[in-house]
């Protein structure tokens, strides 16, 4: 099988690992192909988590007083790395959307920070954590965060 840091795991989805590979090894299955299922796991596991954090910072968004509205970013969006647009209120001054890009980890957000995309927008780009250990309160908190380092950089 896979070396052990080619996934980082959480201790649940340690446990749905055990699992599906002692019900594969019941099944016969040799140890390539439980790598195989493993992999398709974790893809599965990381592309729910990538949905369950949009969902949340979406809602958060919704939530601050600076953001008039909030639209999902189109698949188009998705390979400009937008996952939603923010539109501000009047009383920020902002005239145009604000990209979004939401990360389900502080780590995550800090290599988008880094990324050419990140660069492109200028950091006109509001970079939120909404992964699994974050609280709604924190995911609001830093989005105020984000607004306020835009508003300012352009002001």
């Amino acid at each position: 099988m896979g070396s052990p840091e080619r996934f980082k795991i959480g201790k649940i989805e340690g446990l749905q690992r055990l699992d599906i590979i002692i019900d594969a090894l019941h099944e016969g299955k040799i140890a390539i192909e439980i790598d195989e299922i493993l992999a398709a796991h974790h893809n599965r596991f990381t592309r729910q988590r990538g949905l369950e954090s949009e969902q949340r910072a979406i809602q958060a968004l919704r939530e601050v007083s600076s953001v008039k509205e909030v639209v999902k970013g189109s698949s188009q969006d998705d390979h400009h790395k937008v996952d939603a647009w923010a539109f501000p209120s009047t009383s920020t001054g902002l005239s145009r959307p604000i990209p979004v890009q939401i990360k389900s980890s502080e780590e995550r957000k800090r290599a988008f920070i880094k990324s050419k995309e990140y660069q492109q927008y200028g950091g006109y780009v509001i970079v939120v954590v909404a992964g699994p250990r974050k609280t709604d309160e924190e995911i609001v908190r830093s989005i105020k965060e984000e607004t306020v380092r835009i508003i300012e950089s352009l002001s």
